[in-house]
């Protein structure tokens, strides 16, 4: 026999389900705060962490230039917190320490310079990468070694890596400029030898319809301690015009004739149909074109045509098409 309520029996059995949940739920929160205590107590517990350092020098002689051989990284033994270490692993962070050469004094072994770098002596600065509860244990090399030689200079042309395409109607204005075009390196006599220009990354420019300016970095594929540039990068200059079809008519002339022969062409005008920046157009002219048909090809033919052939046009005339492309011709001796 039951009540009018459905979830309620006389004898409880449906209130047991619900009591069973209950405690399974306080008995998993009471695991995850236990798991959450256990894991801050473990984190607040000092550790040792080994970090790395990448080393950038600074200080260096125009007349110098470092060498591979160079150490370019230390390590440091660290005590710290075991939440420092989880922060520094989440956020990935790189470190950098810069050691200033010129406060040291190299020494001539064969023919290189060379300078040892207690690497005990930067205990202070390395201190101040770190926070006050942590510990520099020990560095990782004693020493480091800066090896140096004597450095040479080369002018060499950038070549720009570009792909670049106009939206229709536009095209490029002109040509594209960069600055700088060439750029002075600094290298080892023989390094310079094997350098004879410097590419741009690459760079690209989709369906352009106005004037573009980019900056691009220079590629360097050796290690930067090997070679300086005197620019890391180039600013480039992509000038865009919008363009028209235009066309002129005129003679055609005739190439190759021999004496006491004269050769009448029917048509003796043609149309030349070319594309023009907007920005050109006042400045094309008509008698900057020229056409002509080849005279001494025709003397022998038995064909009644020939081809119009384009003798010259502006270099900002991008020429189409003629029209008639064959014209009927006639010998007279």
């Amino acid at each position: 026999m039951t009540s009018g309520n459905t979830n309620v029996t006389l004898d409880g059995t449906t209130t047991k389900p619900k009591h069973n949940r209950q405690k399974l739920t306080i008995f998993i929160l009471c695991l995850v705060v236990s798991i959450i205590m256990w894991f801050m107590i473990r984190l607040s517990r000092d550790y040792t962490q080994l970090v790395r350092f990448t080393i950038v020098y600074k200080g260096l002689q125009s007349d110098k230039i470092l060498l591979p051989a160079t150490d370019t990284v230390l390590y440091v033994n660290l005590q710290t917190k075991g939440y420092n270490i989880l922060l520094d692993n989440f956020f990935h962070e790189t470190h950098r320490f810069e050691i200033d050469i010129s406060q040291y004094t190299p020494k001539l072994i064969a023919n290189n310079f060379e300078i040892n770098v207690e690497t005990g002596t930067l205990h202070d600065a390395l201190s101040y990468n770190f926070k006050s509860n942590e510990r520099i244990v020990s560095i990782i090399p004693v020493n480091l070694k800066v090896i140096l030689e004597k450095a040479y200079t080369k002018r060499v042309p950038v070549i720009l890596d570009a792909d670049i395409t106009y939206a229709k109607q536009y095209n490029l204005n002109h040509r594209v400029y960069f600055d700088p075009d060439s750029i002075i390196i600094t290298a080892s006599k023989e390094l310079l030898k094997t350098i004879d220009y410097v590419k741009t990354e690459k760079a690209s420019c989709q369906n352009l319809t106005s004037n573009t300016i980019l900056s691009l970095n220079l590629l360097n594929k050796y290690n930067n301690l090997s070679i300086r540039y005197s620019s890391s990068s180039i600013k480039l200059f992509i000038p865009v015009a919008q363009y028209t079809e235009e066309f002129v008519e005129i003679p055609v002339t005739l190439d190759s004739v021999k004496e006491n022969y004269k050769i009448t062409t029917f048509p003796d005008k043609v149309k030349v149909y070319f594309f023009v920046n907007l920005p050109d157009s006042p400045n094309i002219k008509a008698d900057s074109f020229s056409t002509a048909i080849n005279a001494a090809e025709i003397l022998n033919s038995k064909n009644t045509l020939t081809k119009v052939y384009l003798k010259h046009a502006p270099t900002i005339a991008r020429v189409q098409r003629i029209e008639p492309e064959f014209v009927e011709y006639l010998i007279h001796k």
